[in-house]
This record gives C-alpha cells, sequence and structure tokens, in this order.
C-alpha cells in the first residue's frame, strides 16, 4: 500500500513539474523534478514585513548613490570594478528611470534577524517561481498580484519613457548560451501579450543599428528588456549606437544600465564606509537598516591577507561581479589549506573583491521532492524580495542545503505570510553551560530528574515559548471542551462495547475491564496533544489519556528554569499539583463506595522517564491518609485475583504501564483480572477507550452521522484534523498521515507523500497538519547545532479541567529525541 501511495506521489510531482515544463517554460534537465515543491514554506509576518520595509529602505537609498554615480562621471565615488563600456555606462546623459525589476536576496540570521547578501539590479531572475507559487492558492500568498504589477509597471514606464510608439516591439536581449534566460523570454512574452506588446528573444550578435532606429531580425525594437549583464554588453554589435539611441530616448532599456552600479556588490563595502564615516548623505533609518541588515563588509587589500588566513570562519569573500553564486568563497565551507590557497590566489587576482562577515543563516524543516517520494529536510532560505518600478511586487525562496545558491542544487517552493501564536524568548549564550548545569542539577539533586541527556543530546533547552493571552484562553477553554466531545464518545463505547471496542482495537479480553463504571473519572491526568498550523490556528493531533508523560517536566523544570533565568511571566503549570491532588482523592473516594482503600502502589518500568515522573507522581500524595509505595513494574503480580507489589498487597494500583501491554505479556497473567475484581487502577482502565488513535476517527464518523450537538461539531470542524479509518474516505484531503492503532512516541507513523517503513495493520488515516516551526539551538556534549523544530504542547486535562502545558520540539513527528521546551504566558498585548 504504502509503495502504491509512494508511486501515486511520483505521478503527480510529474505532472506538476510537466505544467512548469510547459506553461511556465522551465529548462528540462535531469533535475526537473526535484525544483519545484508542491509544499509551501512559511515565513513569519513581522520577519517578512521587516524584509520587505528594509528592502524599500535600501532601494530608495541605492538608487540616490547611483544617480550620484552618473552624476560625478567624471570621477569615482566608491570603487565598482571597472569593466569593458563603464564610462560609457556611466555617461548616458538621459534621466534614470525607474528600475523596472530588483530583486533582494534576503536571509534568516541563525540567532534572530534578517541579512541581504546581495542586490540584484542588473537583470533579476525568479519571476517564474513567482508567478507559480502566485498561482498556488489564495490564501497568505504574497505573490497572487505579480503578474499584473510586473505588467502595470512595464507599462508605467513605456508610457513614462518609452518613445511613444502605440503597439511597441520588445527584444528580450539573452545571451543563447544561457538557456535559462532563453526560456525565461518566454515567459516574459506571455506577460506582455495581455498589453498588445510583441515580443522577441534575440542574442548580442543580432543587434543592428541603421540610423536612428535599433533593429533585430529586421523587426524595428523599442524596447530592450535585458536577461544580459552590463558588463558583458560589450560582446553585443553596435552597442556604442544602441546606447546613443538610449539616449536619445529612440529606443527603451530596461533596466537603465546604471543599474549595474547597485549591482557590484563593492556597493556594499561603500555602504559600511559611509555608516562608519558618519556620512551625512545617510538618514539615520538608512543606517539603522544597514547596521541591521548588512553584513559588515570592506574592499579585499593584500594587508588582509594574513587576518582573513587565520580567521577563515569568520569571513565570506565575494568578486564584485560575481553571479549565480559563482566567485562567492566561504572560509567555513574550505580546509585550512584550501582557504589559505583561495586567499593567496585572490591577492593576486586583477579583479576587486569584498570581504565580509559570515552570517549563520537559519536552518527551517520544509519539504522537498527526492525523485520517489517527498521527505523532510533542513535547508536554510534565500528570500528574493522583488520590487517593480521601486513597489513591492512578490517574494520567492530557493531552498539549499548549503550556504551557496547553486543551480545544480537549489529547489523553491511556494511561499506563505503567517503569524504564531507564540514566540520564543532565547537565553544568552553567555555562561549557558553553567546555567543549564545549574538546573539539571538542581531538578536531579532535589527532585530526581535524571533525564537531563538522551544520549549525548542535552533533553531540555533555557530557551522558552511564550503563548499570547487571547490565543493561551483559546488552548485552555479548547482543551476543556474538546474533552467534554470526549467524555461523551467513551460513554458511547462503553455502553455499545461489543460495536465499538473491535473498531478501536481493544480486544476481547480487556473490554470487560475498560467498560466498568466504578468512578465517574474518564481519566485520571489526561493530555491532549496540540499544533499550530500555517494560519495560527490550534490543532489537536492526539489524545494520550492513558499514561501521559511530562509531569516531571511542566511542574518541576518549567518552573527552575522561570527562576534561573529570571523570566516574568505566568506559568500554565503553578496549579497542576492541585488538580492531581484533587484528582486523585476523588477517584479514590469512588473506589471506597465498592472496597476499602488503604493500601496504594505506583509501578512504573525503571526506564528514567518513566520511573521519575511515576516517582514525582507518588510523593505528591504521600501526605494523604493511604499507604504509598513505589516499585518497578516487574515487580507486580497477581493472587488469588487481587494484585500484590514485592508481595505487599496493593487495595488500588496506579500504572505508567499500558494496559495492552500488560494484557499480552505471559509474564503479568491474572493482573488484568485482579484489576477488575479487587484492585482498582487509579488510572480508570476506561482511559483507554480514547488512547486509541482509532478513536478520533469514531469522532469524525459520528460527527458525519449527526451524533453531536452543533456546538461539538463546530469544535470537531476547527480543532480536530478530519480521521478515517480508510484512506478512500480521505479523498479530497491533499495529504495525510498513516497512524497505527497504539502507535507510541511517533513509531511507525507514515505519509501519503513519503515512504518511510511497512503499514501497521490497523491504522487510522489523518489529514496532515503542516505545523508551525521555532528555530532551536539544540546543544550535545560535544557541539551545538541550529534546528527548525515544530513544537507541540501537550494539555492536561486534570478532573475535566484544563492544568497545563507540556511542550517538547522534534521533527514533524514527535518522537523520544524531541527537546522539553518551558512554556509561559504572555498576560500583556500581543
Amino acid at each position: 500500500m504504502i509503495e502504491k501511495m509512494s508511486k501515486q506521489t511520483a505521478c503527480n510531482q510529474r505532472i506538476h513539474t510537466e505544467n512548469i515544463l510547459f506553461n511556465y517554460y522551465m529548462v528540462s534537465s535531469s533535475r526537473e523534478n526535484l525544483i519545484h515543491s508542491q509544499f509551501p514554506s512559511y515565513l513569519e509576518k513581522s520577519v517578512y514585513e521587516d524584509m520587505v520595509y528594509c528592502t524599500q529602505v535600501l532601494d530608495k537609498l541605492v538608487l540616490r548613490i547611483i544617480e550620484k554615480t552618473a552624476v560625478n562621471c567624471e570621477k569615482m565615488i566608491f570603487q565598482y570594478g571597472e569593466f569593458p563600456l563603464h564610462q560609457s555606462v556611466k555617461s548616458l546623459g538621459r534621466q534614470i528611470p525607474p528600475f523596472f525589476w530588483v530583486r533582494y536576496d534576503a536571509f534568516l540570521r541563525e540567532d534572530g534577524g534578517i541579512f541581504f547578501s546581495e542586490f540584484n539590479y542588473d537583470k533579476p531572475c525568479a519571476q517564474r517561481e513567482i508567478i507559480i507559487a502566485g498561482n498556488s492558492g489564495p490564501e497568505q500568498n504574497p505573490n497572487l498580484n505579480f503578474s499584473k504589477e510586473f505588467q502595470k509597471a512595464f507599462k508605467n514606464l513605456w508610457d513614462d519613457y518609452g518613445n511613444h510608439v502605440k503597439n511597441p516591439t520588445v527584444a528580450v536581449l539573452v545571451d543563447p548560451g544561457h538557456y535559462e534566460e532563453v526560456h525565461l523570454g518566454f515567459l516574459y512574452g506571455d506577460l506582455l501579450k495581455p498589453l498588445g506588446f510583441e515580443t522577441i528573444i534575440a542574442g548580442g550578435k543580432n543587434l543592428e543599428v541603421r540610423g536612428d532606429c535599433l533593429y533585430i531580425f529586421d523587426k524595428k525594437i523599442d524596447i530592450i528588456l535585458r536577461q544580459f549583464p552590463v558588463e558583458h554588453l560589450y560582446e553585443c554589435d553596435d552597442i556604442e549606437k544602441v546606447l546613443e539611441l538610449y539616449d536619445k530616448r529612440k529606443v527603451l532599456i530596461l533596466n537603465d544600465p546604471r543599474a549595474v552600479f547597485g549591482q557590484t556588490k563593492s556597493l556594499f563595502a561603500y555602504l559600511w564606509e559611509m555608516v562608519e564615516g558618519n556620512d551625512p548623505f545617510l538618514s539615520h533609518e538608512e543606517i539603522s537598516v544597514i547596521r541591521r541588515t548588512i553584513p559588515k563588509t570592506c574592499l579585499y587589500n593584500p594587508s588582509c591577507m594574513e587576518e582573513v588566513i587565520k580567521n577563515k570562519d569568520a569571513y565570506v569573500i565575494k568578486a564584485a561581479y560575481g553571479r549565480y553564486s559563482q566567485e562567492v568563497y566561504i572560509g567555513l565551507m574550505h580546509s585550512e589549506i584550501e582557504w589559505a590557497e583561495t586567499v593567496k590566489a585572490i591577492n593576486n587576482s586583477p579583479k576587486l573583491h569584498i570581504i565580509q562577515e559570515f552570517c549563520p543563516i537559519q536552518k527551517q524543516n520544509v519539504m522537498c521532492f527526492n525523485g520517489q517520494y517527498y521527505d523532510e529536510t533542513q535547508a536554510m532560505g534565500n528570500y528574493g524580495i522583488y520590487l517593480a518600478n521601486g513597489n513591492f511586487s512578490g517574494v520567492c525562496v530557493r531552498w539549499s542545503s548549503d550556504y551557496l545558491s547553486l543551480d545544480e542544487t537549489v529547489w523553491s517552493s511556494p511561499i506563505r505570510i503567517r503569524k504564531s501564536p507564540f514566540y520564543l524568548i532565547k537565553t544568552s549564550s553567555e555562561g549557558r553551560k553553567e546555567k543549564w548545569n545549574s538546573i539539571n542539577e538542581k531538578a536531579a539533586f532535589i527532585h530526581g530528574y535524571t533525564g537531563g541527556y538522551t544520549g549525548p543530546c542535552e533533553s531540555f533547552t533555557m530557551d522558552s515559548l511564550v503563548i499570547n493571552k487571547q490565543h493561551y484562553k483559546e488552548l485552555e477553554e479548547a482543551s476543556e471542551k474538546i474533552w467534554s466531545v470526549i467524555e461523551k464518545t467513551v460513554e458511547l463505547v462503553r455502553e455499545n462495547c461489543n460495536i465499538f471496542c473491535p473498531v478501536l482495537g481493544i480486544e476481547d479480553s480487556l473490554q470487560d475491564l475498560v467498560t466498568q463504571s466504578i468512578t465517574g473519572h474518564t481519566a485520571f491526568i489526561a493530555r491532549l496533544d496540540w499544533g499550530v498550523d500555517p494560519k495560527g490556528n490550534w490543532r489537536m493531533l492526539e489524545i494520550n489519556s492513558e499514561t501521559p508523560a511530562g509531569i516531571m517536566e511542566s511542574i518541576v523544570l518549567n518552573d527552575i528554569i522561570k527562576s534561573e533565568t529570571g523570566i516574568k511571566l505566568s506559568d500554565p503549570n503553578k496549579h497542576l499539583v492541585k488538580l492531581i491532588r484533587e484528582a486523585f482523592s476523588g477517584i479514590v473516594n469512588d473506589y471506597n463506595q465498592y472496597r476499602a482503600i488503604r493500601n496504594i502502589g505506583f509501578v512504573t518500568p525503571s526506564f528514567s522517564e518513566d520511573w521519575y515522573n511515576t516517582k514525582l507522581l507518588s510523593e505528591f500524595l504521600k501526605d494523604m491518609p493511604y499507604n504509598v509505595s513505589l516499585g518497578e513494574i516487574s515487580g507486580l503480580e497477581a493472587k488469588e485475583k487481587k494484585l500484590y507489589l514485592y508481595g505487599e498487597p496493593l487495595d488500588a494500583v496506579y500504572r505508567y504501564y499500558p494496559l495492552d501491554w500488560l494484557a499480552n505479556d505471559p509474564y503479568f497473567e491474572g493482573v488484568i483480572e485482579a484489576l477488575k475484581e479487587n484492585s482498582p487502577s487509579i488510572n480508570p482502565p476506561v482511559s483507554f477507550i480514547s488512547q486509541s488513535k482509532a478513536f478520533l476517527a469514531l469522532i469524525w464518523e459520528l460527527a458525519e452521522q449527526g451524533f453531536y450537538e452543533d456546538d461539538d461539531r463546530k469544535l470537531i470542524d476547527k480543532y480536530i484534523p478530519k480521521t478515517s479509518l480508510t484512506a478512500k474516505k480521505m479523498r479530497g484531503t491533499e495529504n495525510y498521515c498513516i497512524k497505527p492503532f497504539f502507535g507510541r512516541e511517533g513509531q511507525e507513523i507514515t505519509f501519503s507523500f513519503s515512504k518511510k517503513e511497512k503499514k501497521a495493520n490497523n491504522c487510522i488515516y489523518q489529514e496532515w497538519i503542516d505545523l508551525q516551526t521555532v528555530p532551536l539551538q539544540l546543544h550535545t556534549t560535544v557541539y551545538s547545532v541550529q534546528n527548525s523544530v515544530c513544537p507541540i504542547f501537550g494539555t492536561y486535562i486534570v478532573n475535566r479541567k484544563f492544568g497545563g502545558i507540556y511542550t517538547r520540539g522534534g521533527s514533524r513527528v514527535t518522537d523520544h529525541n524531541a527537546v522539553y521546551i518551558s512554556t509561559f504566558i504572555d498576560e500583556g498585548k500581543y
């Protein structure tokens, strides 16, 4: 089944690729199926707005610098690197029209914020990627109007700066050896066709000036749309005459060739020279944006060689006119020997180079097609902010697993703008390890927490997530209301166990036990696991009603981290111990109606996480009027339908151990019968009903059949992803997860678009939710690495009340390697 679905995914990707090949003129290649992902990626609204704002501030500044360069054509106001025709270009006399197309390449800094690696003023590409992204769906899409903006900007430039021919002919000037740009020429033709403009594609050898007219293939040309770099225009026939025609307004060249002075990377050095010299040419706003978004830059000088070689990881060297990520040298990507050789070669090169501060880039979890199926990978995004006539018109993103965006390896995806209901507070790196050790030791020596490491990895972070008050209140209310729906459904199953238990995968030997009705509690401590979708909506993914983890982390670590880091925000878990004690008393009082409860055993496997969570629970209750004992699960046995722990009789037991494991292990023969007859479980066996992941499929089926009232149905639609017992019922749902009924810690979960492991026999199909992520610095005993993680917010339900939050950050399938993230509430305005 999985293999069949994988082939279907590959087939869908092929259809997607062929659409781009034939309708968007993509160049066919061996990588054609890998270049365009169908899965959107998401950019935080505040970051997106900052990128656009900074781009527009810098664009206005760069235009002033280009105009200043043109006015002072007799001298060089900054070193831009001479090229053939540079004096002819610089000396053009006509007013510089607004630049038709400009692209700023932005990246997310690993430690927060943004930076620009390049200004693309001369002949920026990526129009195809923006148009594809714009056609991928209307919601949260910044590229919806790109084609209209492209046409509007082009027409306005022609109306204001053209030669007034009614139906002009446009020549897209390309280097025929660059297939990508030739193909883009056809795309531009389609975009300009609604304007009534005729378009032809030409190379530099096709230009011919006759009198005051430019001809290409004997066709009079009114507009040159350049996909040909200015520094190589000398290769074009009659180019000096073409520039003269441009000066006379006989032909319009887009972009104006003087755009090259915004293209050169040495401009970055000039910007920093002005900042550090307090040049009055810059406004305070421009200085602020430069300092924040432009990596510190200077011109390469032989005197720098020793420092650059010595501290290679701190530097990037770029040729002033390098394109397509060529002639970009990143110290971190070279060995010491390679770097020394590279720097020495640059030292002897006649080309102008810059030295730039190296900025680590934030990695994100994105989906890419690997040739057979879609898979999640860590990649760095190059966000191209596109301006048309100085106005924002679109943004593309190209992904790379490396720091260089090479055509041979990158891929693109549609882009969406999101707003998160949470944000991350990052701790200072200064003294981090000492603080982390202090927190870990306090938790260990005072509370018995022994889970500070998962193998060599630190299992919790000092960075904290903060949920704004409005979204926290929604999560609190939604958790309680969804739990009410769960309880109604559990009661239906209990009353009709012969029908529903087989559907849920509950074996016959457990049916009598899980349908007992000797307590009014459906669970002792339950946990609902929530994620946040790209629109900022809470979505409930799973129910952990039987043996939920995280008590130690949520109560102890949250409090210690809050104290140690000085966070002045509200702890959502401050009432959890009180609620647990109340629920415990309520369940025991219910059992006391049938038999006297005095001796209560808390049993768990010896696995450290299970042990310290169970031990902590038992300690919460030791001052109550019961004999509470703690033991390893192997010490539990049944004699004459009664439970014993290490030979001591038990009146009740809290088991941090799943019922189905007890039922199917010969070692625990008689335990199920004892739980039913004489030694009831504090976490009621009925909680096993909603533990089955098929329970969510049952909720959806009952909702479709009208079992719930309107308010409950709206809750289900809003918060619970569509879930079914068959793939057939998921038709109309683009992507879905496949989960075994009783899988734990993310085991054996697969996806309709991916091929992982063999499918479990009893499984559910659940709508796939693309979860929001946060960048997190993960640490081991040896090194640290920045990663993008999906926060899963586990909300505790105790005594039918919201009790607190247990948050883990990991991959899209949360497993035992996920990192605990302390979580707090921002009570102020968001």
